[in-house]
Order: C-alpha cells, then sequence, then structure tokens
C-alpha cells in the first residue's frame, strides 16, 4: 500500500494530490466492521495488507511526533501533531493488547486511554471547528469505549450526530449509537439509531446489521408487525433468493437462524401461520417462505404442541400446493401426528399424501424424476404400511362386509405399489400378496393375474414358485365352478399355465395346435432354445396344417434370431413369407425381422473382424429387403465399421453418399462428427473446421454447438485460415459465456492474434473484455482467469502510460500540468487496478511502474521549460518551487519502491522487485546501493 507522506505539509500542488490516495493504493485492505462495536474497531489509517507494519515503526513514529511537539508553534501544525500522536499512542497499545496483552497492565492501559482523552478533548477545545473535528469526536468516542464507559461514549457520538449531521461517519455513529442504547436496554432510542441506517443507502456495510437490531429492538417494544418487517430486509438484502441462502457461509447460516427463529417467536404468539399468511399477503411472495412455517412448526416442535407444528406443515402446503417441497412439508405433517400417537390421524394423512402427491395426481405430471426420487420413498413406505395395514385388519376381522371392504383396499394398494414402481425388486412380492387378497373375496381371475405376473413376469423373489403354483390353484377354483361351455377355454389357459410353470415337454398333448400354442408360449417366456425344439416337432408332423406350420415357422425364426442364430433365422423367415399364410398386418414385421437377420450376420463379421463379408451382409441388406428402414443403419454401420479400422478415404465416400441419398435420417446429422474424424486423421484441417461449422449451425444442443464453434476456430488456424478463426473465436466469445475457462481462452487468444496483426484498438477491446469476463465470473474465477485478467490490466495500463508519456511539461506549466494530471490519474488507476487482482507478477510490476510515474514526474518538473525573463533572484525562488513541487513525488516513488521491496520480506521475489532495489540504489544510494549486494543474494535462492 502506498502509505501518505510528507504528513506536515499544509499545502501541495493539485497533482500532488494523485499521489497521496491511501484508500485507493495497490494493496489496501478494507476491514469489514459491521456486526463488531467501536472497541473492536482499528484506528482509521493506511493498513498494509498481508505485511503489518513492524512494532517498532509506530514506537519510533511516536518519538517523532512527541520531540517534533517539543518544538512545533502553536496553531494548526501543532493541533495536527497532538491528533497524530495521540492516533499513534491508542495504535500503539491496541497493538500490544491485542499481540502480547500480557506486557500491559490495567493500569498502564487505562493511563494512555486517559492521555488519548486528554488529548482529544484538548483539540476539540482549542479547535471545535476543525474539518476533522467529526473524526476526533468519533476517535473520542472509542476510547471511551475500550475504557468501558459505554455512557460517556454514547454522549459523545450523540454530540456528534447533533454537530455534524452531514458527516460521512453518520451511517456508522448511529448504529454504534443503536448498539449502545440496545446493550442499555433503551430500546426506543436504538430503534431510532438504527432506522436512521436502516432508511439510507442499502450499499452502506452497517445496513443489514441496522436492519437486524432494529427488528430486534422493535421486538423488544412489542412492535411485531414492524419488527417483522425489518427482520424480511435483512433476508431480502442477504439472501437474495435460494442459491444464497444454499451457499450462505457459516456466520450468515447463523444470522438467517435467528432472523427465523426470532420471527417464528412473533408468529407463535400471533395466530401462528395465519401470521405468515398475513405477512406473505402484505409483502409478496418470497422464496423463503418455506423457512418461515418451517421454522415455526419447529418451534411448536419444541414445546411439543404436535397439532400446531402439523397445522403449520398443512398451512404451507395449502399455500403452495405445487410447490417443490411441498411433499416434504406433507410428510412432515404426517411425522408430527406420529409424534403425538393420532394412529388414525397418521393413516388418513399417509393416503392424503398418495392422493396428493402419487402417479395419479396433477403434482406428478408436473415435475421430472429428480424430484420424483425425493418423493417415491414416502409413498413406497405409505404404500406398502396402508396395504400391510387394510390386510392383516381384514384378515383378522370377524365382520363380513369389513373384511370384504379391507381386502379391496389391501388390493388397492398393493396396485398402487405395483404401478408406482414398476422395476422395484418387491413388485412380484406385491402381486403375489395382491392375489392373496382378492383371492379370500373371490375374485379368482383377478387372483390369476396378480399370481401369474408374481410367478412369471417379475423378477425371482421368495414368493415366485407359490404365486406360480397359486395361479394352478385358481384355475382350478374357477373351473370347478364355471359352466360347462366356458371349462374349455380355462382349462386351456391351465394347461398354458402348466407348461410354463413344469416345463411340460410337448408329448405332453400329442396335437399339433397345442405343440404351436406351447411354443408360441415358450417363445413368451424367453425360452427360445426350447421354442425351436417344440416348433421343429410341429413342422415334423404330418398332421400339422399349413398355418400351423406357419406358425411354427415364425416362432422358430423368432427364436433363432433371439439366440443370435441369424443364418438360421433369415432361412425360417423366408419360409414363413413363403408360406403365404402370414396376415398382412404381419408381413411388414416379418419383413423387418429379416431384414435384421441379415444385419446381425454383418455385426457378426464385425465381432470377427472379417471385414470383406461383413461389408458385404450390410450392402446385402437394401438388396434383400429394399423397403426395410434397416438398410439405412446398415449402410451408416459400414462407413462407422471402415472407421474402426483406420479406412478413412473409403469412409469418407460411404459417408458422403449416406448423406446425400438420406439427408433428412436421423442418422445423418452424426455424419459431420464421423466426417470430422476422418478429416483430423487425413489432417485435412479446413474440411474439418467445415463440418465443425455445420454442426454449430444445426445442432440443438447447445454445448454441442458450443464445443464445435470452439474447435472450428483451432482447426481453421491449424489450417493458417486465420481471419476464419478469428470469425469463429469472437462468435464463441459472445455467445458462450459458459464454461467460463473456455471462454476465456477464446477471448485471450483473439488479443494475441490482434496482436500479432498490430491492430491495438481492438486488441484493447478484447483486453478490456478478458478482465470484464473475469470479474463477472465470481466464484467460477479460477487461478488462471486471474493471471489473464491481471496480465491484460497490466497491458492496457502501459497503453495508459505510452499516451501519458507523451504530454511533455511546457510553458505555460499550469496548462501543460493539467494535461499531464488527467492521464496522470489515468495511468495510475489503470495500474492500481491490476496490483488490486493480487496477482503476484503483475502486483510488483504494477507496483514498480506506479514508482517510476512519479520519479518520471519529478524528473520532468524539474526538466521543465523555465519562463522567459526572470532575473537570477527570480530564477532561483522558482526553481525552489520546482523543488517543492516535485519532492513529493519522488518520496512517493521511494514509498513505492520500498513497498516492494518489502514484499521480499515475506519471499517473494521477482523481477520487478529487484528493479525496484535498482531504482532505489540510484534514488538513495547512501541507503540502497551497499544493500543490493544482499538482496543479489536472495535472487540467487529464488
Amino acid at each position: 500500500m502506498i502509505k501518505t507522506f510528507l504528513p506536515l505539509f499544509t499545502a501541495l500542488s493539485l497533482l500532488s494530490a494523485c499521489a497521496n490516495q491511501p484508500e485507493r493504493n495497490v494493496v489496501s485492505v478494507e476491514e469489514d466492521l459491521s456486526g463488531k462495536s467501536i472497541a473492536n474497531i482499528r484506528p482509521v489509517g493506511v493498513r498494509l495488507a498481508k505485511m503489518p507494519a513492524p512494532k517498532a515503526d509506530t514506537k519510533k513514529a511516536i518519538e517523532k511526533y512527541q520531540r517534533f511537539l517539543e518544538i512545533a508553534p502553536k496553531g494548526e501544525t501543532r493541533v495536527h501533531v497532538m491528533h497524530r500522536l495521540a492516533d499513534l499512542k491508542l495504535m500503539d497499545v491496541e497493538e500490544l493488547l491485542a499481540e502480547n496483552p500480557e506486557q500491559l497492565d490495567g493500569q498502564q492501559v487505562k493511563k494512555i486511554y486517559q492521555e488519548a482523552i486528554d488529548t482529544y478533548s484538548q483539540v476539540l477545545k482549542m479547535f471545535p471547528h476543525r474539518r476533522d473535528s467529526d473524526m476526533l469526536l468519533y476517535q473520542l468516542a472509542k476510547v471511551y469505549m475500550l475504557k468501558g464507559e459505554d455512557e460517556q461514549a454514547l454522549s459523545i457520538l450523540t454530540r456528534l450526530t447533533k454537530d455534524f449531521p452531514k458527516s460521512d461517519l453518520m451511517s456508522e455513529v448511529q448504529y454504534r449509537r443503536g448498539d449502545i442504547l440496545f446493550n442499555l436496554e433503551r430500546f426506543v432510542e436504538a430503534n431510532a439509531a438504527f432506522a436512521y441506517v436502516a432508511k439510507g443507502d442499502k450499499q452502506n456495510r452497517f445496513y443489514i446489521s441496522a436492519n437486524y437490531m432494529r427488528g430486534w429492538s422493535q421486538f423488544k417494544l412489542s412492535a411485531y408487525d414492524n419488527a417483522l418487517l425489518s427482520f424480511v430486509k435483512v433476508i431480502d438484502e442477504r439472501f437474495a433468493d435460494t442459491t444464497a441462502i444454499v451457499m450462505a457461509s457459516r456466520g450468515d447460516k447463523e444470522l438467517l437462524d435467528d432472523t427465523v427463529r426470532v420471527m417464528s417467536m412473533i408468529f407463535a404468539d400471533n395466530n401462528g401461520h395465519k401470521k405468515i399468511a398475513q405477512l406473505m399477503q402484505r409483502i409478496g411472495s418470497r422464496h423463503y417462505e418455506y423457512l418461515l412455517y418451517d421454522s415455526l412448526a419447529e418451534y411448536y416442535l419444541s414445546k411439543n404442541q404436535y397439532t400446531d407444528a402439523a397445522r403449520s406443515y398443512k398451512a404451507f402446503v395449502a399455500a403452495n400446493p405445487t410447490d417443490v417441497l411441498a411433499p416434504a412439508f406433507y410428510s412432515s405433517v404426517v411425522n408430527s401426528y406420529k409424534k403425538a400417537g393420532y394412529v388414525d390421524l397418521v393413516l388418513k394423512h399417509k393416503m392424503a399424501y398418495i392422493e396428493q402427491y402419487g402417479i395419479r395426481s396433477a403434482y406428478w405430471s408436473l415435475y421430472g424424476e429428480d424430484i420424483r426420487d425425493m418423493i417415491r420413498p414416502n409413498i413406497k413406505d405409505y404404500t406398502s404400511q396402508l396395504a400391510q395395514y387394510h390386510h392383516s385388519r381384514g384378515q383378522k376381522s370377524k365382520n363380513i362386509k369389513r373384511k370384504f371392504n379391507d381386502l379391496l383396499a389391501a388390493s388397492r394398494w398393493y396396485q398402487e405399489y405395483i404401478d408406482t414402481f414398476p422395476s422395484d425388486e418387491k413388485v412380484g412380492e406385491m402381486y403375489f400378496l395382491k392375489g392373496e387378497a382378492v383371492y379370500e373375496v373371490g375374485r379368482f381371475e383377478e387372483a390369476i393375474l396378480a399370481y401369474t405376473q408374481g410367478g412369471y413376469e417379475t423378477p425371482k423373489h421368495d414368493q415366485s414358485e407359490d404365486s406360480a403354483y397359486a395361479a394352478l390353484v385358481a384355475y382350478n377354483r374357477i373351473i370347478d365352478s364355471a359352466k360347462e361351455s366356458e371349462k374349455a377355454f380355462w382349462l386351456e389357459h391351465k394347461v398354458d399355465s402348466a407348461l410354463r410353470y413344469s416345463m411340460v415337454y410337448p408329448d405332453n398333448r400329442n396335437t399339433s395346435q397345442v405343440l404351436a400354442r406351447a411354443a408360441e408360449g415358450l417363445f413368451s417366456l424367453g425360452q427360445f432354445q426350447r421354442a425351436v425344439d417344440v416348433s421343429a416337432s410341429v413342422l415334423s408332423r404330418k398332421d400339422a396344417n399349413l398355418k400351423q406350420r406357419s406358425v411354427a415357422h415364425l416362432i422358430k425364426a423368432h427364436s433363432h434370431f433371439d439366440l443370435a442364430q441369424y443364418e438360421q433365422a433369415e432361412v425360417a423367415y423366408v419360409a414363413a413369407l413363403s408360406s403365404k399364410q402370414l396376415k398382412k398386418s404381419d408381413v411388414n414385421g416379418v419383413n423387418e425381422k429379416l431384414a435384421a437377420s441379415i444385419y446381425k450376420q454383418a455385426v457378426a463379421w464385425v465381432e470377427k473382424d472379417v471385414l470383406d463379408k461383413a461389408i458385404k451382409d450390410f450392402m446385402r441388406v437394401a438388396k434383400v429387403v429394399p423397403s426395410s428402414p434397416i438398410r439405412i443403419t446398415a449402410h451408416y454401420d459400414a462407413a462407422s465399421y471402415l472407421m474402426k479400422k483406420q479406412k478413412w478415404e473409403k469412409a469418407e465416400d460411404i459417408l458422403i453418399s449416406f448423406r446425400e441419398k438420406f439427408p433428412k435420417h436421423k442418422l445423418a446429422k452424426d455424419v459431420p462428427s464421423k466426417l470430422i474424424i476422418a478429416y483430423e486423421n487425413l489432417q485435412d484441417w479446413k474440411k474439418a473446421a467445415f463440418e465443425l461449422q455445420n454442426i454449430w449451425r444445426f445442432s440443438r444442443d447447445q454445448n454441442e454447438q458450443r464445443i464445435a464453434l470452439y474447435q472450428a476456430a483451432e482447426y481453421y488456424e491449424k489450417a493458417n485460415d486465420i481471419d476464419n478463426a478469428m470469425v469463429m473465436l469472437k462468435r464463441y466469445a459472445h455467445n458462450y459465456p459458459k464454461p467460463f475457462d473456455a471462454q476465456l481462452e477464446a477471448i485471450n487468444k483473439l488479443e494475441g492474434l490482434y496482436l500479432k496483426q498490430d491492430d491495438h484498438e481492438k486488441r484493447r477491446y478484447w483486453l478490456e473484455k478478458l478482465i470484464a469476463s473475469d470479474q463477472k465470473a465470481g466464484k467460477s474465477r479460477t487461478e488462471r482467469s486471474k493471471f489473464l485478467a491481471a496480465k491484460a490490466s497490466f497491458e492496457l495500463a502501459d497503453y495508459e502510460r505510452q499516451r501519458y508519456a507523451q504530454i511533455a511539461l511546457t510553458l505555460p506549466l499550469q496548462k501543460s500540468l493539467g494535461k499531464k494530471k488527467v492521464a496522470l490519474k489515468k495511468t495510475l488507476d489503470a495500474y492500481q487496478r491490476t496490483a488490486k487482482m493480487e496477482v503476484q507478477e503483475f502486483t510488483t510490476a504494477a507496483t514498480f511502474q506506479i514508482a517510476e510515474i512519479y520519479g518520471e514526474l519529478s524528473r520532468d518538473l524539474m526538466a521543465s521549460q523555465r519562463p522567459a525573463g526572470l532575473d537570477e533572484l527570480e530564477l532561483e525562488e522558482y526553481e525552489y518551487l520546482l523543488e517543492d513541487q516535485a519532492f513529493p513525488f519522488e518520496e512517493a516513488a521511494i514509498n513505492i519502491h520500498e513497498t516492494n521491496i518489502k514484499r521480499s520480506w515475506d519471499g517473494l521475489y521477482d523481477s520487478w522487485i529487484a528493479n525496484s532495489i535498482s531504482a532505489l540504489s540510484k534514488l538513495m544510494p547512501a541507503r540502497y546501493a551497499k544493500q543490493e549486494v544482499s538482496y543479489d543474494a536472495i535472487a540467487e535462492i529464488h
């Protein structure tokens, strides 16, 4: 940080002011004071970031000021020295208290505090209307706080508000007043003090804390509605959206928790959840509304007020029925009643939960799988528990009507579970239990369906065999009570079921029809080899008719296909089509399976790495079944296989042919990416870039577009087509801010290309763009982005310095000095912006350049033109005036170079620090020329 220098001079030139800006210097740090008491605030002054000045410096400064005070004349200068001396003593004791409190006893500290009080009071008495009297009063109040005399501190702060109502310190002073008044339980006055800050600028660092404490003051005054509004402001400003809540720091989370907790206390004493609704109606909906209801419910639970807690959760659901958190709140309703031991209400609300959020609800259709996954566990538990409850009660009930209703209710809940979780491992068990429930009420057809599902159509479970066997038992019950005309139908189904269960051999039934049905059944079960065998038996039977033989051919073909026996499948499909027994509606489907069989043969050759036969079969699909859509896939896969074998030129021909023949097919969209791979391997970068441009133009996937555009730029650059490369990069930089690192690299490439083209105006635009992108990135910033931003800032600063250097100091000096001042400020601001980015390489560089600028300005002043017509005495006086003007800048240059050198004390060393050492050896040879050797030793270490 550039320190304030020459403190005893009372007047400097207009340009000198540019050299004395401690709050805007390169590495200054501003501490967040919100929430601290005055006693914890450091004395006002400039502090070095991560480089606290040695304590000995403070001691020396005190000694110097004390010596000066002994000889200082009365007046403004003496007052300034007294003020500064008091500040330094206070700083000294605070440093000792912070670092080595055991070195000071209480009496010694009180003595120093009293000396500071006496000094500040004396200065205020001597000069009550000084410009900085508000600061003196503030420091005086601070010392009283340090002494523990809050009442006296409050009196001083109150005086400050009256005497200096427009002071820049007013917001902080009112906040500190409010803090003291609150601690003194003077809540009305505290509220007024906090209100001053709360009604001010939202950017004020005390704004949020003031609203928070104002809310507490109003709470203490029982002004609950106003307190709620104050707390709302706290949450609105600190937690502007849900992301801010989720990503809040530990301290902010504590603030949020405390705020909603005190709000819950207010709600609980003022109609509970109804008060929240009233508040929302008054201020409008808020993204943290759920926190208010949840906190209120938690408060009730802590008081064992379970019904009130349940009502609070239900109130949120009623107000926000489609909110993503509504199911979670409703499950809390269930849990609240469960804690209270209200069994009937628990069951009632479990049923209501499934009705409101289950698969048949409007809520379910509103959200995707990510939200559904969050509510599925509750639905699973509730449906299972409701089914078990009704099933158990139905089995135990002696009342026939209640038994019937409970068992049907159990069946419905089992089905709800099945429909909601069709892939769950317990679905088979649920089918079995459903079958048991409906079996007991005499609904045997429903029982058969459930048992069959449980026995055959679901993954294996503990009741799989029982379920399959129970289906046979249910068939027996139907057959026993069925009409004679229906018994054959049910017997046929029972036989089919028996074949599935016992894996009955085809000769169990000596009819071609039964074997054909058995083959169909076996095929539907996935028992393809047995289906092939049964189909062969049908075909070998003399009594098999054309229809049965056609079915047998078809079942055999399907089975061979599913067994990956594609050559046999092809033969069987041809036989089925030749039989002329297929339904017209089935012909197309069989043709597709025939095409698939040929295609699968090609795939098999691919797996065996037999290129010629694979390509031949791929192309044979279109010849055998010219209308099949599979011919398109085969054509495409032929190219893919050629690419796998790195036959790039031939693959290119087939891909281009594919695109020409099937331009609207969905696979055509993948042709550019495959062509790109081919061109990459052929190192035809320009064609590759052209295909990437096509992807960028026509893809609907924004991420794919983004990647393609960036890669197109790279390939154009490889092809030495710089103009197109820059067009691609500019499109990328303007249209794809995310991912941040990729955009940053695109901008970095652009500024580099413009540099090569010597187009500095456009380069400056992209340098600024690079800095702006880094600043907007927030938490996405990386070390790389910080480095590039600092580099860009430094190079922009160099541009400003070039402009500054072009302005010469000529007569009339005041006019040229004014232009120089404007250019100097822009240059300093540019380098200070660079240094504030805290990238070491550019922080030290910027610091060195600032020092050099001040040094140059000092030299320029001394070398500037002298007015004509001055006699010898006038010329000598003019020289003195120039020296007075130039001296502060030379001092500034020395101080800033020394700041750079001090970084080496923390182990940092680079060429810019070395340059500062070299510069100081010239500016102060008596002090630094001999030390340069020791810094050379440091350089060797680094």
